[in-house]
């Protein structure tokens, strides 16, 4: 990183150590000392790089006093490859993602599809310390009531079961959510999480919730997971909860005029409570009434390349919960999509409920596509009382960057494709339920659900709830297991196709060098479409 392009470079303590180690730097430099902390990198060319006159010898560096340390925030961006922090999983970005999740933990293997006992996933969430979960079934898993999670590092590999894949579901009776995480450093992989509607009224069940009312929750990742079928809303982050990624999520459906108690709702993804560094990238929100996202006293909000759609309401939405808390964050290169344009009216995008100094949201190059038949990608619209066409002008709306390492962007007219063909649980397959919703996006077809096929109601509430129950649960097919034998589950012949002894114990090995322990480098391998 750079002061100056014609002034030496200045390094960081990690990059003097690196190049002092022979290791090669990263070339992305700054143009001037007035863009120093720009997020937007010149790269400088090899023989700029190169020049004697700009970079200081080894030697120099170890004793010249008038280098100038440069802020130990650094963007990673900046940060030469030995420097930047390794994954949870390759190729992810965002709050939280430089967790080690359950690497290197006990390895627990879902045998059934039983609510509790040996070999269930409710065992493996009640078993404490460091742990990787594997699924050596396919199908739905209907939860019942349990605890918080119990502590530990935790990896839950969704892509490991066979045929169709698994679904943590909710047992009708049960009021509550499939599952909560509440303990720190957890990534969650290839699952979905589909409670239904409940037996009993004034059932606000989501389908995953993210914090604690008791403890502070951290680095937690879910990636390329599917939520639907909440009464309430599908994805809630909230209390003293940080550093938080969703990636490549399919979140749709909430059920619209279900068992949630008075009043129709039907929420995609809430946040608030003063949870802070949250990064929602690649995601694709669909078909539901609003709160696509609702930011409630959130910090460090990062909210980049999104697929906003089908909201009968309004989109995104800001408000402060208490007036002491600040929203702050950056909404970025997301596009909307208000096929069926029921939107309120003149509110197609992002609103920001109340005219409050302590909503500072960097909001930039957000896309709009209205009708079931535009092609057109318009300016998104904002909205405060009136229309405000120029939100980076407003200064409710201004802030700077929060400084969060920035993912490469996908251009927003790429944005849909690139989305609709990777994102949900679509390993070990994407099931009838995503595919569903996902062709329904390409049609432009806008629903709002009441209800699951084969939910069970009771007299007391079937006169309430709506009758709009045009989804069917899918049946989840099995398969062949994927599992090799313990104590790794490696199968044998991916060992030997990358160079492993069938006797070597991936769970403990890197063969290759990479960072990441051969079993898991086995299980990003298994979400690679051939």
């Amino acid at each position: 990183m750079a002061r100056g392009l014609k002034r030496r470079i200045f390094l960081t303590s990690a990059a003097r150590l690196a190049l002092l180690s022979g290791v090669k730097l990263s070339t992305e430099i700054n143009a001037s000392e007035d863009t120093a902390n720009s997020s937007h990198p010149v790269t400088a060319s090899p023989e700029q790089i190169a020049s004697p006159e700009q970079i200081a010898s080894p030697e120099q560096i170890a004793s010249d006093e008038t280098l100038e340390p440069i802020d130990e925030q650094t963007p990673e961006s900046y940060l030469p490859p030995a420097v930047k922090p390794l994954r949870v999983a390759p190729g992810l970005e965002g709050f939280g993602t430089d967790t080690t999740g359950g690497r290197g933990g006990k390895i627990l293997v879902v045998t059934n599809l039983n609510e509790s006992g040996p070999g269930s996933f409710h065992e493996t969430m009640q078993t404490s310390g460091d742990r990787i979960i594997l699924f050596d079934v396919s199908g739905d898993i209907a939860m019942g009531p349990f605890s918080d999670m119990a502590p530990g590092k935790v990896s839950i590999y969704g892509q490991s079961a066979p045929g169709e894949g698994i679904s943590i579901n909710c047992r009708q009776d049960h009021i509550g959510t499939p599952l909560s995480v509440s303990t720190d450093d957890v990534l969650i992989q290839h699952c979905r999480f589909r409670p239904g509607a409940a037996i009993a009224t004034n059932s606000d069940r989501r389908a995953l919730n993210i914090g604690s009312s008791s403890r502070t929750v951290k680095n937690v990742v879910i990636d390329h997971c599917s939520l639907s079928w909440s009464t309430d809303g599908q994805l809630d982050i909230w209390y003293d909860t940080h550093d938080i990624t969703i990636n490549r999520c399919l979140i749709y459906e909430c059920l619209f005029n279900s068992t949630s108690g008075p009043g129709k709702q039907s929420y995609a993804v809430v946040m608030g409570g003063g949870a802070s560094r949250i990064s929602i990238i690649n995601c694709v929100l669909a078909n539901g009434d609003y709160r696509f996202p609702a930011i409630f006293a959130v910090t460090d909000l990062d909210l980049f390349n999104n697929l906003i759609y089908g909201y009968t309401f309004v989109g995104t939405i800001a408000q402060c919960q208490y007036s002491e808390v600040n929203v702050t964050g950056n909404i970025e290169q997301n596009l909307y999509i208000d096929a069926a344009q029921t939107a309120y009216a003149d509110i197609d995008g992002l609103v920001n409920a109340e005219s409050s100094a302590n909503i500072r949201l960097n909001v930039k190059d957000n896309g709009l596509i209205l009708g079931p038949d535009s092609t057109t990608i318009e300016p998104i619209r904002v909205y405060q009382g009136a229309p405000v066409t120029d939100p980076t002008s407003h200064p409710d709306w201004s802030a700077a960057a929060t400084p969060a390492p920035r993912p490469a962007l996908i251009p927003l007219n790429q944005l849909e494709a690139n989305l609709l063909a990777d994102v949900g649980a679509t390993a070990p397959t994407r099931d009838a339920a995503d595919t569903r919703i996902i062709a329904q996006i390409r049609s432009r077809y806008v629903q709002l659900v009441d209800l699951v096929d084969g939910d069970i109601l009771t007299p007391d509430n079937a006169a309430s709830v709506g009758t709009n129950r045009d989804v069917t649960r899918p049946q989840l097919a099995g398969g062949p297991s994927r599992l090799g034998s313990a104590p790794d589950y490696v199968p044998d012949s991916w060992k030997r196709a990358n160079g492993l002894q069938t006797s070597d114990n991936a769970a403990n090995t890197d063969s290759n060098s990479d960072g990441y322990l051969d079993i898991e480098d086995w299980l990003a391998s298994l979400t690679i479409k051939h």
